[in-house]
């Protein structure tokens, strides 16, 4: 069961329906924006870590095992 089964029907919000063509034409001009922004250097970082992580998220990275700089 999905987790959103658990909610019982609902009509969808007009502004979740995206025209593929209209998305594709945004997605590419954020990709393209972020090309030279620092430190930005792989597909699955959409962000900016300007300092090290806090010790909690550390711990909590760590407990997922997703943490490759750790």
């Amino acid at each position: 069961m999905e987790w959103s089964e658990g909610f019982g029907p609902f009509p969808a919000h007009p502004s979740l329906d995206i025209d593929d063509t209209r998305f594709a034409e945004a997605f590419r001009e954020f990709t393209k924006r972020l090309k030279d922004n620092y430190p930005f250097f792989h597909s699955r970082y959409a962000g900016q870590i300007l300092k090290p992580p806090h010790p909690a998220a550390i711990v909590g990275y760590r407990a997922r095992g997703s943490c490759a700089a750790c």
